[in-house]
């Protein structure tokens, strides 16, 4: 169940991340990958198709940090003042 809601999770920012709509419709099937071996394979080509590196989403960042993340939100299209 654990694996099947991480790759739940990476198909939501996945889609997330490239502009899509999926939303609340990634955990309509909360059992996507019946068997241990399905998720990694599923994974592995969820996230080798994606155009778009990833930003890190999961660390605290401060204001004093901005000129860190800069390149990203750039590369995004992002801005201090949107996203916070």
């Amino acid at each position: 169940m654990t694996l099947n809601r991480i790759y739940v999770v990476d198909l939501f920012y996945v889609d997330a991340l490239e502009g899509g709509w999926l939303g609340p419709k990634a955990w309509e099937d909360p059992v996507p990958c019946p068997s241990v071996a399905e998720p990694k394979c599923a994974q592995a080509a969820m996230l080798s198709e994606t155009v778009i590196k990833p930003p890190q989403l999961d660390e605290f960042f401060s204001v004093a940090e901005a000129p860190l993340r800069a390149i990203e939100f750039d590369s995004l299209g992002w801005s201090e003042e949107t996203v916070w």
